[in-house]
């Protein structure tokens, strides 16, 4: 699948020319110290590159540019996916310069690209680490209805979990809040 549209986002399968901007989000000092992988460091261009190869074809993972309003604000991913197990490992991250705008939208990206693995790609359940440092996103994979299963590890990394039918519930009752706050002018 090369779209998928929700909540007045649009999900873009990522495109080789998508690789400098996806890389200089990954960079931004912020994003990159809460990346499991990236721990910190710098990403250059033939590393990024060569990541793009390794995935541009894979069975296993999907990674897309959300764009809201026509205007590219973050990538979202499912990555590792056991298709014996229907489980996979979701990630996100956003354009710093659009970080602060309105948090809802970042929520809408969540959504759509949860959206897409639970009902496209038939998944029973996602599961993620997050940073321990990284309260802001515990509290919003909470909010979203991700159990927290495991204590921090040795790299300040802690396990989330989150079923399909646990998703829907919190999905629908999130998006009814939004649409009562925002009288539909996001497009919910």
């Amino acid at each position: 699948m090369e779209s998928f549209s929700r909540y007045g986002i649009t999900l873009l399968r990522l495109r080789r020319e998508d690789n400098e901007i996806l890389r200089s989000w990954r960079n931004n000092p912020y994003n990159a110290m809460q990346m499991r992988e990236q721990a910190g460091r710098k990403i250059g261009q033939e590393e990024q590159k060569a990541w793009f190869e390794r995935i541009k074809n894979s069975k296993n993972a999907f990674y897309f540019i959300a764009h809201y309003k026509n205007k590219p604000i973050g990538c979202l991913s499912i990555k590792d996916i056991d298709w014996d197990e229907l489980c996979g490992d979701p990630g996100s991250v956003f354009d710093p310069d659009f970080a602060d705008e309105n948090p809802i939208i970042k929520f809408c990206c969540e959504f759509a690209s949860h959206d897409f693995y639970f009902e496209e790609l038939k998944l029973d359940f996602t599961h993620t680490f997050v940073k321990s440092s990284n309260k802001q996103a515990i509290r919003y994979n909470k909010f979203i209805g991700y159990e927290h299963l495991e204590k921090f590890d040795e790299n300040g990394f802690s396990y989330f979990k989150l079923s399909s039918n646990k998703y829907f519930e919190t999905r629908n009752a999130a998006l009814l809040t939004f649409r009562k706050v925002y009288d539909d002018t996001l497009g919910l």
